[in-house]
């Protein structure tokens, strides 16, 4: 099964062409993988207001708030702005031209 997605190893979500174009380098904490993670966090706020569940809409902004938090210290290159592919990877994928 492997084989036909031409990925060495199951790992975390990425963008396998993508990634084996731009050296994309896994590590033990990826980006990606915690975009999506805070991506859901954020829905789940929306979520729990439609549903007028304030205790669940107190506990997933909190955790939203920690993980952005948490997530730029550990990503984000200020001197390049630009996110990096893991916690202490240095690679990251050059922004496109627009």
């Amino acid at each position: 099964m492997l084989a036909s997605i031409h990925a060495p190893r199951i790992q975390d979500i990425v963008d396998w062409r993508l990634a084996s174009e731009d050296g994309y380098q896994f590590g033990a904490v990826n980006t990606v993988v915690n975009a999506f993670h805070y991506a859901a966090l954020v829905r789940m706020r929306s979520i729990a207001v439609a549903l007028r569940r304030f205790d669940d809409v107190l506990i997933s902004s909190k955790e939203a708030d920690r993980l952005r938090k948490s997530f730029q210290a550990a990503f984000f290159d200020s001197q390049r702005g630009i996110y990096r592919d893991g916690e202490g990877i240095q690679h990251c994928r050059a922004p496109r031209e627009t």
